[in-house]
């Protein structure tokens, strides 16, 4: 209804809302009519002109790369019966690492909306730019949108955890694969030096794969690394691992035997695992707890670098010069901040004195004898020879620091007739111009300091040349 009053014009309003698209030369017709009071009328003839839809507006996404996303379409069918539309995706590029792509087509029921699911996946970091139409094809009617994906840096691959004890390898298999139709050459990389992986791969369209990746912990207790697997065609990806090393299962023992006086040599053996840099020799420390009983003749020991997982032989010498009669204990100690520690139980068994010589003295004529005191503490020696009338020597005791050696003069003067010592088991033969005799050191040091309850001697056999 419209009311003007008397010498007014009055505007009426009317709304074209097509539902669709008109042809060249063929607008939509109608007609308005208004009676008027006086019997008469005004009658208007209407034309309109659909033009073809305006996009729906443009829909955004951003996801991580290798992460399939779900972007959703609303799709509103304006007519009162149900519309089947052509789907359509047009992408500004082409590019096979991206996909971006729904079902062909999609039905819509009556004055209905429907949300059409478009899949969006990217193997590496980048943005697709498309436009998405939905079309009747019985009417030509259609609907757009405009899509904008971004793909961002991927999420972490997968979580991966290794536990080994110190030195020990360890192995896990990784499965990749290549999702592309042309092949790829796959580059790998970890950020932690004691982890080892094959340092590229190519896999040929759509093949797959296994790579071990390796760990030998060299250092006890937790860390972390990741993993980088990264192609041109489908960008990096990137594992996390969780690494847990424990104490070593290898310790070991070198046994040692020898009598007061003496030494034993033994050599400890063990593998190098670290590659450094270039080919300059890894330096490790080499130590002993407590002494003195044991040492280490080398103490900066040089190891070449290894090469991968293959450790290089090194070789360390451990001196055993016992201090006392009986066993002693000690820990031998390698070590290299990231080389890790070599430990080793010393046992070392000390015996009474052995016996020395012959020592060839000619007639008239002193030899110093060199002797060490082995104790650890200070101590006095007393010196004797026989038969005292032709061997003597030059003082009869002296009091020697623990681990110092001195010379004992001894001296050879025959008498004129020659007396045998009738307990000599195997005299010279008769008509000999030698004299046999021995020098006795006896030690007068308590048992605590010497580990045996009888005094300490060391016999040093003597020849007299005439």
């Amino acid at each position: 209804t419209l009311e003007t009053k008397p010498g007014e014009t009055g505007e009426y309003k009317m709304t074209y809302k097509p539902v669709l698209m008109t042809q060249a030369g063929s607008p939509d017709q109608g007609k308005a009519f208004f009676p008027l009071p006086d019997g008469t009328g005004l009658l208007y003839h209407l034309e309109g002109t659909a033009d073809a839809p305006a996009p729906e507006g443009t829909v955004t996404a951003t996801v991580p790369a290798k992460t399939k996303h779900a972007i959703v379409l609303k799709l509103n069918n304006w007519l009162p019966t149900t519309q089947r539309f052509d789907v359509t995706v047009t992408r500004d590029s082409e590019d096979e690492t991206v996909t971006l792509k729904g079902h062909d087509f999609v039905d819509v029921p009556g004055m209905q909306e429907y949300g059409y699911t478009l899949t969006f996946l990217s193997h590496k970091e980048t943005t697709c730019n498309a436009q998405v139409t939905f079309t009747n094809p019985k009417s030509g009617e259609y609907i757009k949108y405009a899509v904008q994906a971004r793909a961002t840096a991927p999420q972490v691959a997968s979580h991966i955890d290794l536990s080994a004890a110190v030195r020990q390898l360890v192995t896990h298999t990784l499965d990749l694969d290549n999702p592309l139709s042309l092949p790829v050459s796959l580059e790998l990389k970890c950020d932690l030096p004691e982890v080892t992986v094959p340092p590229a791969l190519h896999l040929g369209a759509g093949a797959a794969a296994t790579v071990p990746i390796a760990w030998r912990p060299l250092v006890k207790g937790e860390r972390s690394a990741t993993l980088t697997v990264s192609a041109p065609e489908l960008g990096a990806t990137t594992h996390s691992l969780r690494l847990r090393a424990s104490d070593a299962a290898d310790m070991r023992t070198l046994q040692f035997r020898a009598g007061l006086g003496a030494a034993q040599t033994q050599t400890f053996r063990f593998s190098n695992f670290l590659r450094g840099n270039g080919t300059a020799p890894i330096v490790y420390k080499a130590s002993v707890r407590s002494g003195p009983d044991f040492e280490v003749e080398v103490k900066d020991v040089q190891a070449p670098p290894a090469d991968g997982t293959q450790g290089t032989d090194v070789s360390v010498d451990v001196k055993f010069e016992p201090s006392r009669v009986g066993e002693v204990r000690d820990t031998l100690t390698i070590s290299h901040p990231e080389g890790g520690e070599y430990v080793c139980d010393l046992v070392g068994t000390g015996s009474l004195p052995g016996r020395a010589g012959p020592i060839v003295i000619r007639s008239g004529q002193t030899v110093q004898v060199p002797f060490k005191n082995v104790l650890a503490s200070n101590a006095e020696f007393v010196f004797t020879c026989s038969p005292a009338t032709m061997f003597t020597v030059a003082k009869a005791k002296e009091t020697v620091p623990p681990k110092k050696g001195i010379n004992i003069g001894v001296a050879f003067k025959p008498t004129p007739d020659i007396a045998r010592d009738p307990k000599d088991k195997n005299p010279p033969p008769p008509g000999s111009d030698s004299v046999r005799g021995q020098l006795t050191v006896v030690a007068n040091a308590p048992e605590s300091a010497t580990g045996s309850d009888t005094p300490l001697r060391w016999v040093f056999y003597l020849r007299g040349d005439q």
